[in-house]
């Protein structure tokens, strides 16, 4: 569960708002606070106000009342700012301005103004004056969707206030999670969280409104675990109020129109235009009510908030609903509806959306329609070729489904073509291992198929090989015939077999060998559509060194597979990304990347391997960052999938383990991470070994144990491994010179949190050998590194030398120390005895890895 923080929770997230607006307003700036309604800009106008009363701040508040917009002076007197008469005959335009004049003569004030467009136009006109006059700055709060206007009536004025835009954007999935978990006093479970965020598009507002109208109405319980989950669907009529609010001032026409796209689904803008007048949707995009998502080539409409989608479907109004209906059966010339889904492509072509919640909701409506399609095409015609189809929609949605079990066992599955018959055997093996868990029965039922499916065989050989590998199974003597001995195979069959052979060099560190078949897939697969190819090249790079290379593919081919809404291709990508950018320190990045793979819910075990990559990599920038409440939590959904140990690096439930244990117990830790490497060598995984033998190396040193991680990872080679072998010598050996040689060979490999480490800790030891100069170089190093990669920060916490791991007392005995105090003076300082102190200097200075109290000095900034 992760822990509630001691702020309001609306505010993760909105840091670097709040950050922002405060520096604008005491720099005497006007801010406008815009958002979408119930996206907390009242609240965050209340924290922001908090934290200018706390820095001697005179913050006078007024509200709109849409009521009483026609009452001149509503607003000013409703907050207590004027009197409607004066009894000296001073007119009440005069006496309001009098009062506001009055209470903002402070140099330090400033006017808020929450729900501006509801103020009435005296109200604004009389701030409007004294800001001129005095140069008071004012925070407003403002809606997306309305036209720009100069004042809450749209009246033109010569001269505007030029107030800076601070904007409301849809929090990230890990906040709002955060928050709803809060709300809901425990954990809630994945797929019922990315439900809750595919509908309220990140809205903090109707995030958490879903989930108290949920609670309360028995939507979501607690499961066996603790863990909130959907038992209902998610919507409720008890929401219908909040949600008919954002169709406030929305005419019948552009009403009309925006069902209409409701009832749809997510539709091509070629199709809507058939449908919707081009004005209306002007209209509806003016009142950010709709988004345009490029996907591929084509631009798709979204209605939003994505809960109106639920709110129009829910309508009563059935003779409304077929009026709408029959428009679209006239309009498109098909009583198909999902046919609006498929419709053709426009020349258009923009960025992928950045958008994550909207990327979840057009996911889910995509699926939704396959499903529904899929479904009815295997109903009516069950074979091979519709079975596929309709149980891959399904394992992608719900592995549990039960009428997935149902299409796998009918004996009407396996007619048809034999490639249609091949790729459903190769699904069912799938499901069977990785679902059901069941490896063996799902071998026996390839070797079965391979008799009946001529020239596909090598398809299923292939597929067999496949789980074996990434089942954890022991891979050793596996192999499969190059490819070029089969050039007779169906080109799909060919590309399969050189991604598994791939997989294999991989494993088994074998990476020039993986870049090689990587050139023969491009030559093959001219249409790209083998993602998994391009991942396993990836990782060859990060082996090889060239994590800036393996970076900028990931991130390109997942730019790429979020146009396309290929949602697999997505969190493969991601995991690959993540990895590659933990090894660079950049832990920023690995956030954003993980929020958007986590969003769209949890994925189908097909293979395990790129969930657990994805959550060890999370696990590992939780603890390292100081949240081990989230990183535990990762550690235990780890450990409860059915195959927690994968045959590449971070494909290991001992990497998150070892992580948490290094926090208390680094002898623990260590074991943990060589014994797994043991196993992973045993199996075939000769690359994810010599990974975890040197992690636990970077844990805890021991000679015999470098002696054989060494010998080993010669035998792969890749600078990767070469470099922190480079550097795990020079640190055991306390040599400073070493380490700085380690330094350059870290960062031409691309990793700049280990290089900034290395430099940090030359650095040390140069001041314990009390060399000035060599020092001095190190710093410069030091500083160098920080500044290529600004304004981004390189993380430098790993396994150990994390103040993370300190205890609050032990970082006051460093603070202490650092500013020079002796052990009796710290001592007198916190009231305990003397050893007691030198107890705690022994700890954070075996905590931290190094040699003396003087090198305490490196860690100033982080104590």
């Amino acid at each position: 569960m992760i822990p509630v923080r001691k702020k309001d929770p609306v505010f993760l997230g909105r840091g670097d708002e709040l950050e922002m607006a405060l520096a604008l307003v005491t720099a005497g700036t006007s801010v406008d606070v815009m958002g979408d309604r119930a996206s907390g800009r009242s609240a965050f106008l209340s924290q922001l106000r908090s934290r200018l009363t706390d820095q001697d701040w005179a913050v006078i508040a007024v509200r709109g009342v849409v009521s009483l917009r026609e009452q001149p002076f509503a607003a000013m007197h409703l907050a207590g700012i004027g009197a409607p008469s004066d009894a000296r005959g001073v007119s009440t335009l005069q006496a309001t301005a009098n009062a506001l004049r009055q209470l903002t003569e402070r140099p330090r004030s400033v006017l808020f103004i929450d729900d501006w467009e509801d103020v009435d136009e005296a109200s604004w006109g009389v701030a409007e004056a004294v800001r001129r006059v005095t140069g008071l700055p004012m925070v407003r709060t403002r809606l997306h969707g309305r036209c720009a206007r100069h004042t809450p009536s749209g009246l033109t004025a010569s001269t505007v206030d030029p107030a800076i835009m601070v904007e409301m954007t849809p929090l990230r999935f890990e906040d709002l999670e955060t928050v709803i978990e809060s709300e809901l006093g425990g954990p809630i479970e994945g797929g019922t969280m990315s439900r809750l965020y595919a509908k309220s598009g990140g809205s903090i507002g109707l995030a958490l409104s879903m989930a108290e109208v949920a609670r309360r109405e028995g939507r979501i319980q607690p499961d066996d675990d603790g863990s909130w989950a959907a038992v209902r669907d998610l919507w409720s009529p008890a929401l219908s109020t909040l949600v008919e609010a954002h169709l406030d001032g929305v005419g019948p026409a552009a009403r009309d129109a925006l069902e209409t796209i409701a009832l749809v689904g997510v539709a091509d803008l070629d199709t809507v235009r058939k449908l919707v007048d081009d004005r209306a949707l002007e209209q509806l995009e003016e009142r950010a009510l709709i988004r345009l998502v490029p996907s591929g080539h084509r631009q798709l409409v979204t209605v939003i908030p994505p809960l109106l989608v639920e709110f129009f479907r829910h309508q009563p109004a059935g003779v409304r609903r077929v009026r709408i209906a029959d428009l679209i059966v006239d309009k498109l010339g098909t009583s198909d509806t999902i046919g609006a889904l498929l419709a053709r492509e426009s020349a258009v072509h923009r960025p992928p959306v950045d958008n994550d919640a909207l990327i979840v909701r057009l996911l889910r409506e995509r699926d939704r329609a396959r499903r529904i399609v899929a479904g009815a095409e295997w109903t009516t015609n069950p074979s091979a070729a519709t079975a596929v189809r309709f149980a891959a929609s399904m394992l992608h949605a719900d592995p549990a489904d039960p009428a997935l079990e149902k299409v796998m066992a009918c004996s009407e599955s396996n007619s048809g073509e034999r490639e249609d018959r091949a790729e459903f055997a190769v699904l069912r093996a799938r499901w069977t291992a990785y679902v059901r868990g069941d490896v063996e029965s799902a071998l026996a039922d390839l070797a079965e198929q391979s008799l009946t499916v001529g020239d596909f065989a090598a398809l299923l050989e292939t597929e067999r090989v496949a789980i074996i590998t990434h089942s954890g199974g022991d891979h050793a003597g596996l192999c499969l015939p190059e490819a070029s001995t089969v050039e007779d195979a169906p080109l799909g069959v060919r590309i399969r077999m050189l991604e598994v052979q791939m997989l294999l060099h991989l494993t088994r560190g074998e990476f020039a060998d993986v870049k090689r078949l990587y050139a023969r897939v491009a030559r093959l697969d001219r249409n790209g559509a083998s993602y998994y190819s391009r991942v396993y090249a990836g990782l060859a790079d990060v082996a090889l060194g060239r994590l800036d290379a393996a970076v900028a593919s990931m991130m390109h081919g997942l730019d790429e597979a979020r146009g396309l809404l290929d949602i697999e291709a997505v969190r493969a990508y991601s995991a690959v990304v993540s990895c590659a950018l933990v090894l660079t320190g950049d832990y920023d990045a690995v956030d954003e990347v993980l929020d958007s793979a986590f969003a769209a819910g949890d994925p189908p075990p097909l293979p395990p391997g790129t969930q657990l990559m994805l959550m060890t990599c999370a696990a590992l920038v939780a603890i390292r960052r100081g949240n081990t409440t989230l990183g535990e939590r990762y550690v235990r959904a780890i450990s409860s999938l059915r195959f927690a140990e994968g045959p590449l690096p971070a494909q290991s439930s001992a990497m998150a383990s070892a992580q948490l244990q290094a926090l208390g117990d680094p002898d623990a830790a260590a074991e943990t991470l060589w014994r797994a490497a043991e196993t992973a060598w045993e199996n075939g995984n000769r690359f994810a070994a010599c990974y975890g033998y040197l992690s636990s190396l970077e844990v805890l040193f021991d000679e015999e144990r470098f002696a054989l991680a060494s010998e080993r990872a010669g035998e792969l080679g890749g600078a990767l491994l070469e470099s922190r072998l480079h550097y795990l010598r020079a640190n055991a050996d306390r040599d400073a010179r070493a380490l700085m040689a380690a330094v350059a060979s870290l960062e031409e490999s691309g990793q700049r949190g280990l290089a900034l480490t290395a430099a940090r800790k030359a650095a040390m030891r140069f001041t314990e050998d009390r060399d000035a100069a060599g020092a001095g170089r190190a710093a410069e190093y030091e500083l160098r590194l920080g500044e290529l990669q600004h304004p981004r920060r390189i993380h430098t916490e790993r396994f150990s030398s994390s103040t993370h791991s300190l205890s609050e007392r032990e970082r006051e005995v460093a603070r202490l120390a650092i500013e020079g105090l002796t052990n009796p003076e710290i001592a007198a300082r916190l009231v305990v005895s003397v050893r007691t102190v030198e107890s705690h200097i022994h700890h954070l200075l075996r905590k931290l890895d190094i040699g003396s109290r003087q090198a305490l000095q490196f860690y100033a900034d982080r104590l």
